[in-house]
C-alpha cells in the first residue's frame, strides 16, 4: 500500500517511467482480488503462479529505471522505498493468510495517532 502510493504521487511528475510501474502493481492487486473468496492454499498457490512473476518483472524495471529517475524526485523516492522494503513488499507470497497490504490494519488505528498529535 505504501509503496504504491508513493509512485501514485510520483506519476504527476514522471508519468512515463511511474505509469508501468504501477500497472504492475495493478496486476498484482488483480490477483489478490481474484483470491479473496480461495483458501490460504489455493491463495498461495495462485501468489507463486502469478504474483511472484509480476514482482519479478517490477523489480527489473525498477532496477532499470533506478539510473534514469533524478536522485531528489518523487519518482527515485517511490523507487528506493520499494527496492528498500523488497523483501517485506514480497513476504505475502510466501504464506497464502498474509494480506498484500497493511491497509486494513492501518486505518482504523489512524483516528488514534491523530488524536494523540492533536492532544495538547
Amino acid at each position: 500500500m505504501h509503496a504504491r502510493r508513493y509512485f501514485y504521487k510520483a506519476l504527476e511528475s514522471d508519468q512515463g517511467r511511474m505509469g508501468p510501474a504501477l500497472v504492475l502493481i495493478a496486476r498484482l492487486y488483480r490477483v489478490e482480488e481474484a483470491a479473496s473468496s480461495m483458501t490460504s492454499e489455493m491463495r498461495l498457490a495462485l501468489r507463486q503462479q502469478y504474483s511472484r512473476k509480476v514482482l519479478s518483472s517490477l523489480r527489473s524495471y525498477l532496477e532499470q529505471i533506478r539510473a534514469e529517475v533524478l536522485p531528489k524526485s518523487p519518482a527515485a523516492a517511490a523507487v528506493r522505498y520499494t527496492l528498500n522494503q523488497w523483501e517485506a513488499l514480497c513476504r505475502y507470497t510466501t504464506d497464502g493468510d498474509l494480506l498484500i497490504d497493511n491497509g486494513g490494519v492501518v486505518r482504523p488505528n489512524r483516528s488514534f495517532a491523530i488524536g494523540r498529535n492533536n492532544w495538547p
